[in-house]
Parts: structure tokens; C-alpha cells; sequence
């Protein structure tokens, strides 16, 4: 593995030793927050990531819609790599006895892609291109949209990475 990456087998001997699991735990939340808070620009042109960092924003010269299709796009791309899925589903697993691990994640990765999400809907709500009465739950719902039949099954080793033509096939 390389310099500084957590495998599993190691996560397994850290819980084995009743001593590792703050540790584990912390590093891996670490390393996806760094994964899903960095910088990456949505371009809604099929850029796809920025060397996977993550900035939800969208450039001017696109439409609501073309935003949202880059939105939805990247989105799924970010969860399913096999680096993401390894680290959402080690946080899962330490989250069960570290639940303020969990609730971190949450926080700090999904909460903020709703939120930032949910402010977007609403800006161009207010701006009349859209009709949303509740801006929160049309982000959550939206994202939910976004991961239709690729990522559960993806994380659960049910099926590969989504190819570029199945992520475009849900995502229009």
C-alpha cells in the first residue's frame, strides 16, 4: 500500500487489538474528508473529476439543467471509485462502535454536499427557473437520484465501477 493509506488488513489487526479503532477510524475519516472535500469543478461537460477533489461549482455559462446533469455526473464518479467505496465502507464499519466517527463523516461529507446542493436549488428557485418548495429535501432526493442502481451495489461488491455509458444513461 502506498505511504500513508490504511488497508483493510490493517483496519482488521487494529480492531483485533481492541486499540486501533480511534485511530483507524480517524485516519480513514481523514483520508475520504480530504477525498471529498478538495477542490473539483463541475463543469457539466464530461470533464469528469479533478484528480478527485471535489468543489461544487458550477461555471456560469451553463444551464440549471446541464448544472445538474454535471452535478449528478460527478457525483457518481467520486462515490464510486474503488478508493471511496473502501473508505465509506470502513467508516460504516468503525461508525457501529465510533458513532461520533459516523456522525463526522455525515457532517462533514454529506450534510455539506446536501447543503451546498440545497442552496444551489434554491438560488435558482428564488431566481424562478425552478419550482422546489423544500430545497433540502429536493437536494437529499436528488442525490438519491444520482446513485439510482450503481452505488449500493457497488459498495456491497455487487457490481464493477459504473462505466462512463451506464453513469450517462442514469444521469439523462
Amino acid at each position: 500500500a502506498p505511504a500513508g493509506h490504511i488497508t483493510a488488513g490493517a483496519v482488521d489487526r487494529h480492531r483485533a487489538s481492541g486499540d486501533g479503532d480511534a485511530m483507524a477510524g480517524d485516519h480513514m475519516i481523514g483520508a475520504q474528508l480530504r477525498l471529498m472535500e478538495g477542490q473539483h469543478r463541475v463543469t457539466g461537460r464530461g470533464e469528469g473529476l479533478d484528480q478527485g477533489r471535489q468543489l461544487f461549482d458550477f461555471p456560469d455559462d451553463l444551464d440549471v439543467e446541464a448544472k445538474l446533469r454535471g452535478f449528478a455526473r460527478a457525483h457518481i464518479q467520486l462515490l464510486c471509485t474503488p478508493r471511496s467505496g473502501s473508505a465509506i465502507r470502513t467508516v460504516m464499519a468503525i461508525a457501529e462502535r465510533k458513532p461520533e466517527l459516523g456522525r463526522s463523516y455525515y457532517e462533514r461529507v454529506i450534510a455539506r454536499t446536501m447543503a451546498r446542493l440545497s442552496g444551489y436549488l434554491e438560488q435558482h428557485t428564488a431566481s424562478g427557473e425552478l419550482k422546489i418548495d423544500d430545497f433540502g429535501l429536493a437536494a437529499a432526493q436528488f442525490i438519491q437520484l444520482c446513485q439510482a442502481s450503481m452505488f449500493m451495489p457497488f459498495l456491497f461488491h455487487a457490481a464493477p465501477v459504473p462505466t462512463p455509458e451506464r453513469i450517462e444513461a442514469v444521469v439523462n
